[in-house]
């Protein structure tokens, strides 16, 4: 049984090679979140807040040491999740914070480009949105958890993050910034809807997609067949009624 699996396995990756694109080890992972939620706070201050370096040192600090404590947080929240690893919480924080990054990024060199004029404390804010749509859409596909608890969990690591690395005085700027979280929470709706609608998709042969996906990722990261096993078990029961 172990043979097949791993065959098949194997199989998959050579057709489809975007099964290999994930990061190397938990280590790169959590080096990217740093690094992301530096480029972050350091884009955040000098173009928008225009801070002093103390307080824009102090903020990171605290940003980076919530970024770490938030990681098993997520764990704790998610317990029960078929998938829910530490290593996986980390590479999901990279792929969070490097789009968040990216999209502020993206967002301050439209707005001067543009000419645009007021502050671009929205960027911020929808790019935090994106992450926590990023966040729902792994937690609920590879982790396996429920959309209600892959919800609770995507929000808080951005939201205790962002709480960290805004100075108090700016807690109501950056939240009174209506287009960011008017365009923000559609990257959380449409994650919602998409978990619901693509785990559904293989319907009525197959009863859950994601746990097929689910099934393959640990026989392929943890060599566990077990899944699998249960899968083709219920799928032979279901046949012979």
């Amino acid at each position: 049984m172990f043979g097949t699996d791993s065959s098949s396995v194997s199989s998959i990756h050579r057709r489809w090679i975007f099964t290999r694109l994930n990061p190397s080890s938990h280590k790169t992972s959590y080096l990217l979140s740093l690094l992301g939620a530096t480029i972050l706070v350091v884009l955040f201050y000098v173009t928008v807040i225009r801070a002093d370096i103390p307080t824009l040192v102090l903020h990171l600090g605290l940003g980076l040491t919530v970024l770490t404590g938030s990681v098993f947080l997520d764990f704790y929240i998610l317990q029960g999740a078929p998938l829910n690893k530490i290593a996986k919480g980390l590479h999901v924080s990279a792929f969070a914070f490097v789009l968040w990054a990216f999209t502020v990024l993206i967002g301050i060199v439209l707005h001067t480009m543009l000419s645009k004029t007021g502050s671009s404390t929205s960027y911020v804010v929808e790019g935090m949105f994106l992450a926590v749509g990023v966040r729902i859409g792994i937690f609920t596909s590879v982790f396996g958890a429920g959309i209600l608890k892959s919800v609770l969990a995507a929000f808080v690591q951005p939201v205790v993050f962002l709480f960290a690395i805004l100075p108090f005085s700016s807690y109501g700027t950056i939240f009174s910034s209506s287009p960011g979280i008017l365009y923000g929470s559609v990257f959380v709706i449409l994650p919602i809807a998409w978990a619901t609608l693509a785990d559904r998709a293989g319907r009525p042969d197959v009863e859950s997609t994601f746990k097929v996906l689910q099934a393959f990722l640990a026989a392929w990261t943890e060599n566990r067949s077990d899944m699998m096993e249960e899968i083709a078990e219920a799928r032979g029961l279901k046949m012979k009624r």
